[in-house]
């Protein structure tokens, strides 16, 4: 116990697979949301760092048994009048098995990713998923601060990598403001 309490002090946090940052980053989360549009809504639910996603108590779709799950959100994130969930995954790897042509090894270490889906037909569809992200996302907010009628991601971000290892700096946190454009997310500020 007081190796976990010295270990979340200094900003890192136990999974049963690795050491994480953000003690307070990995909170449980349930969400009822129809964004199929059938009538029924769905349950996103976040638990134990691991997303489910049921519909009439029926398993739709869960993220990965080698993902860490730190959070989600619901909404229109790519100006397609749909509503999309955006995943913040810790996992191995910049790529998943399609990394580009001039990368001969994938980085192995964990790494923090923002990943977009869209539920069709009782199936959860990726429309994109990122590589490893140059700082971590701490958190995450769907907003329109600008009122260009276009949702943003006001992102706060963190740091990582010393040494190799997955290290948080509270000292190093900024926000930043992202928005949809053609095929990704683009930094406005």
């Amino acid at each position: 116990m007081i190796i976990m309490l010295l270990a979340c002090a200094l900003g890192w946090v136990s999974s049963s697979r690795i050491l994480l940052p953000f003690c307070a980053g990995f909170a449980e989360q349930t969400v009822l949301k129809d964004l199929d549009n059938d009538g029924s809504p769905e349950s996103y639910v976040l638990n134990n760092r691991h997303l489910y996603v049921y519909e009439n108590n029926e398993l739709l779709w869960e993220s990965a048994e080698d993902w860490i799950v730190q959070s989600f959100a619901l909404a229109d994130a790519n100006h397609d009048s749909v509503e999309d969930l955006l995943v913040v995954v810790w996992k191995k790897g910049n790529y998943g098995p399609d990394k580009p042509f001039w990368i001969l090894q994938d980085d192995l270490r964990f790494s923090n990713h923002l990943f977009l889906y869209n539920l069709l037909q009782d199936r959860m569809k990726p429309l994109w998923m990122s590589s490893a992200l140059d700082r971590p996302i701490k958190t995450l907010k769907i907003a329109d601060p600008n009122n260009d009628g276009k949702n943003e991601l006001l992102v706060q971000e963190g740091s990582y990598y010393i040494s190799g290892w997955i290290k948080a700096s509270s000292t190093s946190t900024k926000y930043t403001l992202w928005q949809w454009k053609g095929w990704g997310f683009y930094r406005l500020d």
